[in-house]
């Protein structure tokens, strides 16, 4: 956890950094600066990349965390930002249905610690799996969905849901090396890791933690 929470933290500053770079940017290009305009952008980008890396390690560690010791047929989203958690649920079906299982529990929380106590992940992740036509009901505690899929129906690998708006530019550059799971961390969750952190890069508008 204190991990987890040493590189949200780290995130928000780069935001902010971010933020204050790219609004300098837009004030020195309206004054006609377009040099130091460019120069400003440029320190606004690289925050970005930084705040977006240390939301992969964020994430990383929360999963990590909170599903190292779940049942083996659920997945607990406690932490992710509301884009990680639909990548996770997305991923994690895939590979029920790849072995021939036929539900999963999702933990989705309530919401008790989202601004003004609305539920904005459970929302996300039934309109999901609306989308891609699973059944599903909530479960007598309301912060879990259960979620089943028909046998033999392996639909395609799902897709980052929100692609890095710094995408190109990373792949130019030295990727950062993954961490390395802890031992004991069986295949499964390995694998929902490697999907959530390296594929999925949340935006800040729609970020939600339920703790």
């Amino acid at each position: 956890m204190e991990d987890y929470e040493k590189y949200r933290h780290l995130a928000g500053g780069e935001a902010e950094k971010r933020g204050h770079f790219f609004q300098m940017a837009q004030q020195a290009y309206a004054s006609g600066q377009k040099a130091e305009a460019h120069e400003l952008s440029q320190k606004g980008k690289e925050c970005g990349q930084k705040m977006e890396e240390y939301n992969r390690k964020a994430a990383y560690a929360i999963y990590l965390y909170k599903n190292t010791h779940c049942q083996p047929d659920e997945l607990d989203l406690h932490g992710l930002y509301i884009d990680e958690a639909v990548q996770a649920v997305r991923q994690r079906i895939h590979n029920c249905i790849q072995r021939g299982e036929d539900h999963l529990h999702v933990i989705v929380g309530k919401g008790n610690h989202s601004v003004g106590h609305v539920e904005k992940l459970k929302p996300a992740v039934i309109q999901m799996l609306e989308q891609n036509n699973f059944r599903y009901s909530t479960e007598v505690n309301e912060g879990r969905i259960y979620v089943s899929f028909p046998h033999g129906v392996v639909p395609h690998p799902p897709q980052p849901v929100h692609a890095s708006p710094y995408q190109h530019h990373q792949q130019q550059q030295p990727q950062p090396q993954q961490p390395v799971a802890a031992q004991g961390v069986d295949p499964e969750t390995e694998k929902v890791i490697e999907e959530v952190v390296t594929c999925c890069l949340p935006r800040l508008k729609t970020c939600c933690v339920i703790m």
